[in-house]
C-alpha cells in the first residue's frame, strides 16, 4: 500500500437539507452538509464526512486551515490509488 497525503479544498455550504460533494470547475471541492457552523460543530461534521467519502479512518481527515472560513484546507492521508479512484468518481458525478 501507498500512502500519500492530499491537502484539498474545500469550499462548504452548511446547514443544507442534505449531504453532497461535488468538484467544481474551479478545481474545489463544494461540499453541502447539513450541520450548523457552531462551536466547530460544521468543522468536526465535514471531517467526518469527509472520511465516509474517501472511505478511510476518522483520524486520517485533518482540518489545515480556514477554521472560521467557508474556504477550508483539509489533509487526507489514505492509500494513493484509492484517494485518485474518488477524485476520479467525483468528477464524473
Amino acid at each position: 500500500m501507498n500512502i500519500a497525503v492530499m491537502i484539498i479544498s474545500v469550499l462548504v455550504k452548511t446547514h443544507a437539507k442534505s449531504d453532497s460533494i461535488v468538484i467544481g470547475n474551479d478545481h474545489v471541492l463544494h461540499a453541502r452538509i447539513r450541520a450548523l457552523p457552531v462551536e466547530g460543530k460544521a468543522n468536526a461534521y465535514l471531517c467526518s464526512y469527509l472520511s465516509d467519502v474517501f472511505h478511510v479512518p476518522r483520524s486520517s481527515v485533518r482540518l489545515v486551515s480556514g477554521t472560521r472560513s467557508r474556504l477550508k484546507r483539509i489533509e487526507i492521508a489514505a492509500d494513493a490509488t484509492a484517494l485518485r479512484e474518488v477524485i476520479d468518481r467525483l468528477k464524473e458525478a
